[in-house]
């Protein structure tokens, strides 16, 4: 199966056919042509099933206000939305491959993704589209082939090195508690990718304990090459290794300056990094030390917010936060009035609503600071009981300076009357 241009844990399976079936040489090569056949479906489905998901990826990152069809399971595609589709389509197989395809083939791929993308909206638990795996089509369909053969002999297919499957483990009924288990399994035997995967593991499970990402919308793809030059790989890891340790003390110096008083730990550290490295803004590469510090002032002003639009009263996920058009850093007191740029004078804030409402107006003078507010077809909560904590904050600090002057001045005048006596 080798010799006939199979990859190796697909001829392991293959080469156990004859075995279970009884079939001579020359059936090999039809089993060959049948595993080609297979296979070509195989990656035209999983085509498929990549550009659906990178579409539904698209709608559930926008924000729910925002968000068309919401909790509508009677949704029916909209011409933009078979637009969308047709965009995405051209974008993934590319515009060579595209142009090659004759009109026919075109329609059948959109009209295949667009009932695929259809199917998402119908289904009211709106999940991802599920992957096809080719050793389950390969399986199935050998068993239409083989029908006689018993249930019991195809699961001689699978190598021992393929038996022991990767699993999540969960330490508890709570999802907040679920961490993902080890990597080190018998199909994986490359020293420097198990270390790799378990480095993984460790960074992922820190961000699921710190709450930093969903442990239900989100997807960790790991891709490995077939094979590497030790000396280079090795030169790799240790420029790569040089740069994060510069990179992760130009962060810790961000960090105490915009957090004066706080003692900044690896955690916090690679916390901030997470945040960074979201980024897929071309000006990243180009100037990392002015990107580093405006997205740390947008992640402070995040963290202070408690996770929400103080304008629109919306939370603010973190995927949200990374997605340059989602969330603005906007002037509360407009610039043009205050010529204040400062972080005092800022606030995250949805992007719809600073741009098409908010403007250049002060807070009070928007139409939600005190009351609910109908603007167009969404309705805005009001601004004024969100000031709430604000003021209840202020009041405690107003009294806590006002306990160490009173303090301060009786132990000065303490100092006065026993410098008398």
């Amino acid at each position: 199966m080798l010799m006939l241009g199979l990859k190796y844990s697909d001829a392991v399976m293959l080469a156990k056919v004859p075995d279970i079936v009884g079939i001579n040489d020359h059936e090999i090569i039809a089993l060959h042509d049948l595993y080609c056949q297979i296979e070509t479906r195989y990656r035209y489905e999983k085509t498929l099933t990549n550009i659906v998901n990178s579409l539904i990826a698209d709608y559930k990152t926008t924000l729910e206000e925002h968000r068309f069809a919401y909790k509508d399971y009677q949704y029916i595609l909209q011409e933009s939305d078979y637009a969308d589709v047709e965009k995405r389509v051209i974008s993934t197989i590319g515009d060579a491959t595209w142009s090659l395809m004759d009109a026919d083939e075109q329609t059948t791929l959109i009209d295949q993704v667009s009932a695929r993308y259809q199917r998402f909206f119908s289904d009211s638990k709106r999940s991802f589209v599920e992957s096809p795996k080719l050793q389950d089509e390969l399986i199935a369909a050998l068993k239409e082939q083989y029908p006689n053969v018993p249930e019991k002999k195809w699961e001689k297919l699978y190598h021992p090195s393929m038996i022991q499957v990767y699993r999540p483990k969960q330490s508890g009924t709570d999802h907040s508690t679920l961490r993902l288990g080890t990597p080190n399994v018998g199909a994986i035997r490359n020293p420097v990718v198990l270390r790799t995967l378990n480095v993984l593991q460790r960074k992922i499970n820190a961000m699921l304990d710190a709450g930093i990402i969903d442990v239900d919308e989100t997807r960790v793809v790991v891709e490995t090459a077939r094979d590497f030059n030790d000396a280079n790989m090795r030169k790799a890891i240790e420029d790569f290794q040089r740069t994060r340790e510069e990179e992760n003390r130009k962060l810790r110096e961000i960090l105490s300056s915009e957090f004066p008083g706080l003692v900044i730990t690896e955690d916090q550290v690679d916390r901030a990094r997470y945040v960074i490295e979201q980024r897929s803004d071309s000006k990243y590469k180009e100037s990392r030390g002015h990107i580093y510090q405006l997205d740390l002032t947008k992640y402070k002003l995040w963290l202070e917010q408690g996770c929400q639009c103080m304008y629109t009263g919306q939370m603010i996920s973190l995927t949200n936060l990374l997605e340059g058009n989602s969330i603005d850093i906007e002037h509360t007191i407009p610039r043009s009035k205050s010529f204040d740029s400062s972080d005092a004078n800022l606030t995250l804030c949805d992007s719809y609503y600073n741009r098409y409402i908010k403007k250049n107006r002060m807070p009070t003078e928007l139409p939600n600071y005190s009351e609910d507010a109908v603007i167009g077809d969404r309705t805005y909560t009001a601004i004024l009981p969100r000031l709430k904590k604000w003021e209840d904050r202020v009041a405690k600090l107003q009294s806590n300076v006002e306990f160490w002057k009173s303090r301060a001045k009786s132990a000065q005048d303490k100092g006065r009357h026993d410098q008398c006596m």
